[in-house]
């Protein structure tokens, strides 16, 4: 239960959620220098 809990947060940071979250923010913001359309893509999904 605790493992799928982990799970379940990592998805909602790497994946993100309509509620804007710093993690999301520094893992796809570097993405932005190397292909912009890819980090337009991961901010709209």
């Amino acid at each position: 239960m605790v493992k799928l809990y982990k799970l379940f947060v990592l998805f909602i940071i790497i994946h993100g959620s309509e509620i804007w979250n710093p993690y999301r923010y520094y893992l796809i913001k570097p993405m932005e220098k190397q292909n912009k359309q890819t980090w337009l893509h991961h901010s709209v999904s």
